[in-house]
């Protein structure tokens, strides 16, 4: 009689256990692809957002190093080459165009003619992932924005600003969150006083 209690008793443990056993299986099966989702999203927001920073601040030294270069005839083509620069921790593919150009009156941060496409005032450069650079032999814009129309007198009531925009493209690790997203940032400043031997007027 006792061996019967103590074998219906084990069989009865037996069957918690597996049932127990059964519903952490479960449990897991239900928390785990939520849990590897979570760690996933964390991953890509992150490099997403270093490389969103990147972009942004190469940006801001192109604005930099273009409005510290005013009337200079190579000042398009320096400026390219600091944000070139500083998107080096870039994958050679990410960065797509680069655009410099005289931001319209009235507005906060766009070009002349509302679009890159058909913008006046304005010089672009679509990146070479080979060379890791800007291909400045072959610019964009049909109206390009020299030196010599830049107004950067100290003394003029409106002076003219300078924008830099910077489009690159990031391609997602896991691909549950899409292919790729389009990273863009702009900076705006206005041209340095022009300290030169000519004239600081557009001509």
């Amino acid at each position: 009689m006792t061996r019967n209690r103590q074998a219906q008793s084990r069989a009865e443990h037996r069957s918690r256990s597996d049932r127990s056993r059964g519903a952490i299986l479960v449990e897991a099966a239900i928390v785990l692809p939520l849990l590897v989702m979570l760690v996933l999203g964390i991953v890509e927001y992150s490099v997403a957002f270093n490389k969103s920073a990147t972009v942004a601040n190469a940006t801001r030294a192109g604005a930099r190093t273009a409005s510290a270069l005013p009337k200079d005839t190579d000042y398009a083509t320096k400026t390219a080459d600091a944000v070139a620069t500083a998107l080096t921790s870039l994958g050679s593919d990410a960065p797509q165009e680069l655009w410099i150009y005289k931001v319209a009156t009235g507005t906060d941060d766009d070009p002349i003619g509302g679009s890159f496409g058909s913008c006046s005032d304005c010089i672009g450069y679509t990146w070479n992932p080979a060379a890791r650079t800007f291909n400045t032999a072959s610019p964009m814009g049909g109206d390009a924005w020299t030196a010599n129309e830049q107004n950067a007198c100290v003394d003029a009531s409106h002076p003219d600003r300078l924008g830099v925009y910077v489009k690159a493209e990031h391609d997602y690790l896991s691909g549950m969150f899409g292919t790729s997203r389009t990273l863009e940032h702009r900076t705006v400043v206005r041209l340095e006083p022009y300290v030169g031997s000519g004239v600081c007027y557009a001509t």
